[in-house]
């Protein structure tokens, strides 16, 4: 992943864009790794920000890296009920 840098604000949009489609879609996915990966791409784009991390963008961005990470733990603790329901 190239770094992303708000001196190109097409491309940050276009990143931003991105990362809202795949944040909806991971809904569907059950890959943690989907997760990790979104995760970082959130952390890049809220980093991107500097001084304006504090507005709306960056609390939104903030956010959105909660609840992935936060999905991502549901998902591994389901998943190691339903192993542990398999086993016995």
């Amino acid at each position: 992943m190239s770094t992303i840098t708000l001196s190109d604000p097409a491309r940050f949009a276009q990143a931003i864009r991105d990362v809202a489609r795949d944040a909806h879609q991971l809904r569907n996915a059950t890959s943690p790794a989907s997760a990790r990966g979104l995760s970082r791409r959130i952390e890049s784009l809220a980093s991107a920000l500097g001084d304006r991390r504090d507005g709306p963008l960056g609390t939104w961005l903030d956010n959105l890296g909660r609840e992935v990470r936060a999905d991502a733990i549901r998902r591994a603790s389901a998943g190691s009920r339903a192993a542990a329901c398999l086993c016995a």
